[in-house]
């Protein structure tokens, strides 16, 4: 299943939040300004998110020299212990944004007032932090849309984009500035 770019978070901006990372740091997405992001929802218990790990090895260690896309991931595991040991299991080297009390997936869905994010989903942040394109489920269109967008003008990322299908359920309106770390 496939849904790309009918969520009604698409065209808004990323959340501008301080969120801490699974290795202790802090990321916001006022440092990655100028930069087109891939950003992953997945799940411990989530089938397609393992099976998508090669490739994303794979994407992270491509990307890592370059300026952009940039990988991260944000996992919706309503508790962090078994990320992290997910994480160190299979070696994910990328960012995960993480929290103390909340995750920060219920704080996006709550921004967005998603009632859920499926997973796994890929949203591509363009270069102004905002979110140009959610995909259900289909890594090799989202990490096309990234690295189109990285190096390409919004009407060359308009061919390759499917059909458009079902958006997400949710109501389209979203927050204001927030902070959220440990």
């Amino acid at each position: 299943m496939t849904w790309a770019s009918d969520s009604p978070t698409v065209g808004k901006s990323f959340p501008n939040a301080i969120f801490s990372t699974l290795n202790d740091g802090s990321w916001r997405i006022a440092d990655h300004r100028g930069r087109v992001l891939l950003i992953e929802f997945w799940a411990t218990d989530c089938a397609p998110c393992l099976k998508h790990l090669p490739q994303l090895r794979r994407l992270n260690k491509k990307w890592k020299d370059r300026k952009d896309p940039l990988l991260v991931g944000i996992p919706t595991d309503p508790n962090m212990a078994p990320v992290r040991r997910f994480v160190k299991r299979h070696r994910i080297q990328w960012s995960q944004l993480c929290s103390g009390d909340q995750t920060v997936y219920a704080f996006i869905a709550g921004q967005y007032r998603l009632k859920e994010i499926f997973t796994p989903t890929f949203w591509v942040i363009d270069k102004r932090g905002r979110i140009a394109h959610s995909v259900v489920g289909d890594l090799q269109l989202a990490t096309k849309l990234a690295e189109s967008l990285s190096s390409s003008d919004k009407s060359e990322i308009e061919q390759i984009e499917p059909e458009k299908s079902k958006p997400h359920s949710a109501d389209s309106r979203s927050g204001s500035e927030s902070r959220l770390d440990e």
